[in-house]
């Protein structure tokens, strides 16, 4: 009555999925991606265990975090 009552036709609107969300339904891409990133992370660990100058020692700093960052987020992408 008035619009309040149970339709059987309502559509539901479709998910949004970002194209990274898409392609890490993939084992293959996922362990890609998660390779691609601890190889970055061990570079960055590398560069900033070595020495630099403090310019740039900030700047791999914010990036390294950056990284974990990611990790975290796909983490909990790929437990949806």
């Amino acid at each position: 009555m008035f619009g309040m009552g149970k339709e059987k036709n309502v559509k539901k609107a479709p998910i949004f999925l970002f194209d990274l969300e898409k392609e890490l339904e993939s084992n293959d891409k996922r362990r890609e991606y998660a390779q691609r990133i601890e190889k970055r992370i061990l570079f960055i660990k590398e560069k900033l265990h070595s020495g630099s100058k403090k310019e740039f020692f900030d700047k791999l700093g914010v990036l390294l975090n950056g990284y974990h960052a990611l990790v975290v987020v796909l983490a909990r992408a790929c437990k949806k």
